[in-house]
């Protein structure tokens, strides 16, 4: 099967754009492995260059390493297998079914046990790989904690938030602003909730973050409702 291995950075702010919700329930930000760090002061003059060569030769091992398991099974040595089992049933588990942002913590962990088995070059992963892992856990879970925070709060605010976007992006272009079947159609792949997506849309015109335009009573044919942002608006949504 083809696959994609990314590595790349951004700030935690920026995932409230990069990832909504919806992707955190849907199984897609769990794909990926998130590490942060604390902050660090900006340096004015950097002067620390990276030497991608150093990783060649440490890598070349490792490929020489895999070939000494034909079928691509590491074993586990029975102690190392039983603690394991111990820390999946007590707490792996049940912190991967407690967040949908951890929906692969299993898969991970097995991961970094097998990293750690592969940089020891063992020929089977023993107890000190899954204490290694085991010790990681805190770190891990930090982590996820730091990007849940960051990831769409709740998804009427990201529906809020594409509603503003369609009216930025549109409601120039109309008199009297953007009608709710053109902002629908447009976010027609995101399957709002089409109830949802009303209530939201009532709700930033009661704020005074939208405006109702609707046509003069007594006019030919079905009024059609549009909506246009209201100038200086705040956040998107609140509630």
């Amino acid at each position: 099967e083809a696959y994609a291995s990314l590595l790349t950075t951004t700030q935690p702010n920026s995932l409230k754009k990069l990832l909504s919700t919806t992707d955190a329930y849907s199984g897609f930000a769990n794909r990926f492995v998130f590490a942060t760090g604390k902050k660090k002061k900006r340096q004015a003059i950097r002067r620390i260059v990276l030497d991608p060569i150093a990783c060649v030769v440490p890598l070349q091992e490792i490929q020489q390493y895999a070939v000494r398991f034909p079928n691509g099974l590491v074993e586990w040595e029975p102690e190392a297998e039983k603690l394991y089992i111990d820390l999946h049933d007590s707490f792996i588990l049940p912190q991967q079914e407690s967040s949908p942002m951890l929906g692969r913590l299993i898969l991970l962990t097995k991961k970094l046990i097998l990293l750690f088995a592969a940089n020891e070059k063992l020929e089977k992963i023993n107890e000190a790989c899954v204490r290694k892992m085991e010790a990681m856990l805190p770190y891990i879970l930090e982590t996820y904690g730091v990007t849940s925070k960051n990831v769409g709060v709740s998804i009427n605010n990201e529906i809020a938030d594409a509603i503003r976007d369609q009216l930025e992006r549109y409601g120039k272009k109309h008199e009297h602003g953007v009608t709710m079947s053109i902002m629908t159609r447009n976010l027609a792949r995101r399957n709002y909730d089409t109830i949802q997506f009303q209530k939201v849309l009532e709700s930033l015109v009661k704020s005074d973050l939208v405006h109702k335009w609707e046509p003069a009573p007594g006019k030919i044919g079905k009024p059609t409702v549009r909506y246009k942002l209201v100038d200086g608006t705040g956040p998107a949504y609140s509630g």
